[in-house]
């Protein structure tokens, strides 16, 4: 059994109730100040001024997390909502090409005769068909019809260029044309400056040529030969042609159109200096057409008609004395086509003869006539082999031989009557006449 001086658990040997209560206030009294050093003590306030607004009671930290929390939701719904958008946009948006970035422009040939060569890249075809299978769109008939537009452009200027000109090419494709197959395109006009075009020199396409006048005036005709390669000639009128005419003769390319020489320059590197040049008619004979300006052509021939006229055979004992002219016609036929008689000289001579058996002399008239008589320019007969004379075939009865037959000859009895004669048979020649 313990002892009962320890009656209370926990009491200090040999105490008693009486010593601990007379002790513990010695206890508080040793404690109070300790505690009163680790205790906080309340801070002075300051005394409200009238009219200031008291502070704000500080948040509860449970309603501050809460209000973060709605806050922070808010914004990933935001960002969130943005970023679908985004991926919306990016997906469904067209994209763009560049046309420009496919579109080559060259240029070739001479300077001022340049032309431009237009290139497309088989990548734009590619990129065309990438993009519009991306976007969900691709299909051949699309495709296709995306196709037939890149063919039809235009170049403007596309010939006759010169170094430093300014060449577009024009698509004819609006911006947003095929935005539905989800394409678009921009650039669709691309532009470049001419260069490099050699420099071209001129000649004279006239100095070496040479026109061979033929045929006989009005009919002539002319020939141009002489042409340097790559080149030919072309007369404004080549035939009906008579000396003082003037024609009008042009060169042309044989590989270009009429009046452009873009091929032939850059084939060769030079261009006619002048297109065209006008030239004289001159060198061929003519038709005699006129008494008096072709009267001394006229008056040779008579003489050689009068030649021919005493050395004809007038019969027996029937002697030529002498003849002299009396009258010229000059027929013209105005409508004569090529193989008609361009003209007709008749001469009425009066021819005396003798009858030798009876020592007597005759008068008479006749015609002597040349058809198709021609003269140089110069108004010189060129040749007289030609001249074939032919006389009337009518009679006339002079008078008597010496055995009492009629002496004819072929003729007329005067001037009256051969001219007569001749204006009936020569009706469809434009004739002219002189007598003295």
């Amino acid at each position: 059994m313990e002892n009962e001086n320890n009656g209370v658990q926990g009491m200090p040997q040999g105490a008693t109730p009486e010593s601990e209560a007379q002790a513990a206030p010695e206890a508080v009294q040793q404690v109070a100040p300790e505690v009163a050093q680790t205790t906080p003590q309340p801070q002075p306030q300051p005394t409200p001024v009238s009219g200031a607004v008291p502070p704000e009671k500080p948040e509860k930290k449970g309603n501050g997390l809460v209000k973060g929390l709605i806050i922070g939701g808010i914004i990933f719904v935001l960002v969130a909502a943005i970023a679908v958008a985004a991926i919306i946009y990016f997906v469904t948006r067209p994209k763009t090409i560049d046309i420009s970035k496919y579109v080559d422009v060259t240029f070739d040939g001479a300077d001022g005769y340049g032309t431009a060569d237009v290139d497309i890249d088989d990548a734009l075809l590619k990129d065309i068909k990438s993009a519009m299978k991306d976007k969900g769109t691709y299909s051949e008939h699309k495709f296709d019809k995306v196709l037939d537009s890149f063919y039809d452009y235009e170049v403007d200027p596309d010939s006759e260029l010169s170094n430093g000109d300014k060449v577009k090419v024009k698509f004819d494709i609006s911006k947003d044309k095929f935005k539905d197959y989800g394409i678009v395109f921009k650039n669709t006009t691309v532009s470049k400056k001419v260069s490099g075009l050699k420099k071209i020199k001129k000649f004279d396409a006239f100095e070496d040529i040479e026109l061979e006048y033929s045929g006989t005036s009005p009919e002539g005709y002319v020939y141009i030969s002489g042409a340097p390669d790559g080149l030919y000639y072309e007369a404004d009128k080549t035939e009906e042609l008579s000396n003082g005419d003037e024609i009008t003769v042009k060169v042309l390319s044989y590989w270009d159109d009429e009046d452009e020489y873009t091929s032939y320059a850059q084939e060769y590197g030079q261009i006619p200096e002048e297109t065209e040049k006008t030239f004289t008619v001159e060198g061929l004979d003519k038709y005699i057409n006129d008494l008096e300006e072709d009267a001394d052509a006229i008056e040779e021939i008579q003489k050689k008609a009068a030649e021919d006229l005493k050395d004809n055979y007038f019969g027996w004992d029937i002697e030529y004395q002498e003849s002299s002219i009396e009258g010229t016609y000059l027929g013209v036929n105005e409508d004569a086509g090529s193989w008609d008689d361009q003209n007709v000289l008749v001469y009425i001579y009066k021819v005396t003869v003798k009858d030798t058996e009876q020592n007597k002399t005759f008068d008479y008239y006749t015609t002597y006539s040349i058809k198709n008589i021609k003269i140089n320019e110069d108004g010189e007969l060129e040749d007289d082999d030609y001249l074939w004379f032919s006389t009337t075939d009518d009679e006339v009865t002079v008078g008597q031989t010496s055995s009492g037959s009629d002496l004819k000859f072929y003729g007329y009895s005067s001037v009256d009557e051969a001219s007569k004669a001749i204006e009936k048979e020569y009706d469809d020649f434009e004739l002219t006449s002189a007598f003295g």
